[in-house]
């Protein structure tokens, strides 16, 4: 689906369920668009400070794509089946991995979380909506057992 915004355009967002190996299942949604700062909003310079705080090696990895003024977040939820592998849950932006395990990365996963909340404010797309909702969800959750460590 394409959904266009102020600041954020041509938005395509899916999900899908797949099998990463022969031990576990996934879930993946995972939402592409362009960014620009305009007048009612700087979702451009809010996704670099972001980069920026999470030190020199995010700021050099999520940037370095073909597309500078665009976002790809990827979240995937990925359950155990066999041999008891505990479920995990993986952030990458910009095909750039994040791992929730530091006080710097914080920043970034405010920026996903904040991005995926306006994405479902700014929309009617129910499909839409509820993509972005169980994605912030399972944001949220591992936010929160970080948090708690």
């Amino acid at each position: 689906m394409n959904i266009s915004f102020t600041g954020i355009n041509n938005v395509v967002a899916t999900y899908t369920k797949y099998k990463p190996n022969i031990f576990t299942k996934a879930e993946m949604y995972a939402f592409f668009g362009n960014i620009t700062d305009d007048t009612s909003g700087s979702d451009k310079s809010d996704f670099y400070d972001a980069i920026k705080k999470g030190g020199y090696y995010y700021e050099r990895s999520c940037t370095k794509d073909a597309f500078p003024d665009s976002f790809f977040i990827q979240v995937i939820k990925e359950k155990g089946d066999s041999l008891k592998i505990p479920q995990h849950v993986s952030f990458i932006l910009n095909n750039c991995r994040i791992p929730m395990n530091n006080d710097k990365t914080l920043p970034i996963f405010s920026y996903i979380g904040k991005t995926l909340l306006k994405l479902h404010d700014m929309t009617e797309n129910a499909d839409l909506k509820k993509l972005t909702a169980d994605a912030d969800k399972l944001l949220m959750d591992e936010i929160l057992k970080y948090l708690k460590r």
